[in-house]
């Protein structure tokens, strides 16, 4: 059996929302980020805005997010496992613990079928309704001026009925956050499957490293632990690729939290928490080489975004200009958020690996889930003076961020930008 299954080579990554503020991650995870990019999104304890300089007015903003959470995409990942069980079942290989594993699967299946396989759960519901309501707070007196003014306020998502879904429970949340209905202001949801759906790729140096870390002895020791959990030694040092069986249970084990409020089902108890961190290592390493930073040198994993930040721009400069376009909220997938972020170097989310060196936790600030948790999101706001000058700043995951060292604020330790400069400094 191989080690590079499709699904591993898109594999997830974590990080706490404490450590996007401290900017100093820690270096190894913690039961958050056992999760890894499928970790539900929450609501953030710190959702504030800074306040512009003085004599400077909201007139644009503009973002863009991964859906909100979801079932599982298809059924592989869970008939793979339950292949594993058949076969130990039938040599009478299975644990106590283990022969409970069946039945939470079709559980666990019946709620994803209830609402779809790749449809958005009621968490993701709840998280992108919940953001929408953050930002309409943030930022009631724009909205009321967008009304008053009978400006619009766009949604772009892509073809994946969970964007579209998001998108429609972003908008309710608006109207929650401003308190008024925004009917009239919310123009037809537009499709932009181009701009929005686009993936990096693993290059042969990134792949290496894949392969390299999941080969490693304490990667399959961890694996055989957590699988002695529910399978016999004696079934599992039968099996040709023991690292391969245990992520496949692994990655329902890290579904589990986004299905929170239509199942409880969790398959914690067959992840012992001593293996979470390994196993959690070995799922996001996948997602660094091929939507993340990479290797260094390399662009293959983000070169892609470059369009969407063009259209970032487009949109801004249409608004300078005097379009009544005043809000874009783009509504993406992970494999969208995670390479723009890296090609913005966004905190934390751009660091590469030099080539031959595997990235680790220890040496790497990278976490997935900054760029591609489910609700993650990249916001920019503009403001604009009676001068019409127009500075731009930002906030990642509702957390206020500067932008990469090599752009300079307006003014020493200011989080706010002229256009110019983030032109120049992003490309």
């Amino acid at each position: 059996m191989s080690h590079t299954k499709p699904w591993l080579i898109c594999a997830f990554a974590a990080f706490t929302l404490a450590a996007l503020v401290s900017a100093v991650p820690s270096a190894s995870a913690g039961p958050d980020d056992y999760y890894v990019k499928e970790r539900p999104y929450g609501n953030p304890k710190d959702s504030s805005v800074r306040t512009p300089p003085s004599g400077y007015t909201l007139f644009f903003i503009e973002t863009v997010g991964r859906h909100g959470a979801r079932s599982m995409v298809n059924d592989n990942t869970e008939q793979d496992v339950l292949r594993v069980w058949n076969a130990a079942d039938d040599k009478n290989a299975l644990t106590d613990t283990g022969k409970t594993l069946a039945r939470d699967i079709k559980e666990f299946q019946a709620a994803e079928r209830r609402i779809g396989y790749g449809e958005l759960s009621e968490v993701g519901k709840r998280e992108m309704f919940g953001l929408g309501r953050r930002t309409g707070d943030n930022y009631t007196s724009f909205f009321e001026s967008v009304r008053k003014k009978d400006e619009t306020i766009a949604t772009v998502t892509s073809e994946i009925w969970r964007t579209k879904e998001s998108a429609g429970a972003l908008r309710r949340g608006l109207a929650e956050g401003v308190g008024r209905s925004l009917d009239n202001q919310l123009a037809k949801n537009g499709i932009a499957d181009n701009l929005l759906r686009f993936s990096g790729s693993t290059s042969s140096a990134g792949q290496a490293m894949v392969d390299k870390v999941l080969r490693r002895a304490s990667v399959r020791d961890h694996a055989e632990h957590m699988l002695r959990v529910s399978y016999k030694g004696s079934f599992v040092n039968s099996l040709d690729d023991p690292v391969e069986a245990a992520l496949d249970l692994y990655k329902l084990y890290v579904h589990a939290p986004g299905m929170g409020k239509d199942t409880d089902i969790t398959f914690s108890r067959y992840v012992p928490e001593d293996d979470r961190e390994t196993m959690s290592y070995a799922t996001e390493v996948g997602t660094f080489y091929r939507h993340g930073p990479g290797v260094k040198g390399e662009t293959n994993t983000f070169r892609n975004a470059r369009p969407l930040l063009k259209d970032f721009f487009e949109h801004l400069d249409q608004r300078i200009a005097g379009g009544s376009k005043a809000a874009v909220f783009h509504v993406a997938h992970g494999e969208t958020t995670m390479p723009f972020a890296a090609l913005i170097k966004a905190p934390g989310s751009h660091k590469q690996m030099p080539k031959g060196e595997a990235w680790s936790r220890s040496t790497n600030p990278w976490r997935g889930s900054v760029a591609g948790r489910v609700s993650g999101n990249i916001e920019w706001t503009a403001f604009r003076n009676a001068d019409r000058k127009v500075l731009v700043t930002m906030r990642f995951n509702e957390v206020k961020a500067r932008f990469h060292s090599g752009c300079t604020p307006y003014k020493d330790g200011s989080y706010f930008y002229r256009v110019s400069e983030l032109k120049d400094c992003l490309g």
